[in-house]
């Protein structure tokens, strides 16, 4: 009871103490320029991501859906840029704003490393193709993914509410680690047995966060946490319904063109709410005080 009296009461800031916060803003824009050159250097004719069938029969299907090759593979490669530049831009306005608090900084590291962690940028993954960096790729996946587990423990907030739950983190270092070594070398050990573990560890996280939510969370923080629970209902529930038409609608439900456009329309939806959860990601955060 006394500590559901506490709840109004907001944490104190956890502020880094310098020189921390130069050699993260230094870390900060080494990877903002690893990602920009990714993104750019992904823009080249001979992308293969977008090498799709070229052949004459495909291409009289473009033109009866009223596409061309280029056309199409513009779409693609702009929203691809879209998602990359976007999470750029809000992972850098979030840590000019509080570049000493931990909470901004763990967030704007997790915005700029989510569409590695969740290779969601298929320009970013040709330009790491093209310059031979996949190992590289892979092990900022990994951080990345090892981040966002992290935020979801300590979020709003930036601490750990019950204290125990830091503990966790050596789970998420661990599983990190294992992740890394089996996206560079896959006959390690089984993936599966990897991604088993990691949604364990995100289901601790989020049991924490009902359990924050319930006894620690002040007024504002129960606003960012509802925020931030709306927003991953609406990608999870728009991820599914987009995976569960393209695994299991039969072929002959749409004409040839349809598929097309059925493709475009999937692709344009999944990246406009990716980009929403890290608004409102963004967004939650910045009402932290």
């Amino acid at each position: 009871m006394a500590k559901r009296a506490s709840k109004g009461k907001p944490f104190p800031k956890q502020i880094l103490p310098r020189p921390w916060p130069i050699l993260t803003g230094v870390l900060f824009c080494l990877v903002l320029a690893l990602t920009l050159f990714f993104l750019f250097y992904g823009i080249t004719p001979e992308m293969k991501s977008y090498s799709f069938d070229k052949s004459p029969d495909y291409l009289k299907i473009l033109t009866q859906a009223h596409l061309s090759a280029g056309l199409l593979s513009a779409f693609l490669t702009g929203l691809s840029l879209l998602v990359g530049l976007g999470f750029s831009g809000m992972a850098a306005l979030l840590l000019l704003r509080r570049p000493s608090q931990v909470q901004f900084i763990l967030t704007a590291f997790v915005l700029l490393l989510l569409p590695y962690s969740l290779n969601a940028v298929s320009v970013m993954a040709q330009g790491v193709d093209l310059v031979n960096l996949a190992w590289l790729y892979s092990l900022l996946r990994a951080i990345g993914l090892f981040l966002a587990g992290w935020l979801v423990f300590v979020f709003p907030d930036g601490k750990f509410n019950p204290k125990w739950v830091r503990w966790s983190l050596i789970g998420l270092a661990i599983w990190a680690i294992l992740y890394s070594i089996v996206l560079i070398f896959p006959a390690f050990l089984p993936k599966a047995w990897l991604d088993f573990g990691w949604i364990i560890l995100i289901a601790l996280g989020f049991t924490s966060q009902d359990y924050r939510y319930l006894h620690f969370a002040s007024q504002t923080e129960h606003q960012q946490i509802r925020r931030m629970g709306l927003a991953l209902l609406i990608a999870l529930v728009v991820y599914g319904v987009v995976w569960l038409l393209n695994t299991f609608l039969p072929s002959g439900a749409f004409s040839d063109p349809g598929w097309v456009w059925f493709y475009l329309l999937a692709e344009l939806l999944v990246d406009a709410v990716f980009l929403f959860l890290g608004l409102s990601l963004m967004l939650s955060t910045n009402k932290t005080e």
